[in-house]
């Protein structure tokens, strides 16, 4: 999304306004803690019910751009990891859900 709005001002078009404009040249010149930190006020926002999805996934392009992901990244493999660092929770919170459905089921 970034690649397309460098240098682009095309109002009397119908494209970017000037604030975009001046957005997107934010993303390209800020940091990367900046563009984390500036994402993290966005989805509070969201969470308020403020959204600017456009805003966000620019901002999640810009980082994409200067901080990519690693290759090599997958989420199966990072799903795995999580259910084995966290089994013994999931197990304990299914076996309290199954004492609850068993409490329940013999009172009636």
């Amino acid at each position: 999304m970034l690649k397309m709005f460098r240098g682009r001002d095309r109002r009397s078009q119908g494209g970017v306004s000037h604030n975009d404009v001046q957005i997107f040249k934010h993303l390209e010149e800020a940091d990367v803690d900046t563009l984390v930190d500036e994402l993290a006020v966005l989805t509070d926002d969201a969470a308020d019910g403020n959204v600017d999805l456009d805003k966000i996934n620019a901002y999640l392009d810009a980082l994409d751009e200067k901080d990519p992901i690693p290759f090599g990244v997958s989420a199966e493999d990072s799903l795995a990891k999580f259910h084995a660092r966290h089994d013994l929770l999931t197990n304990e919170l299914s076996k309290s859900h199954q004492k609850a459905i068993e409490i329940k089921a013999n009172r009636y």
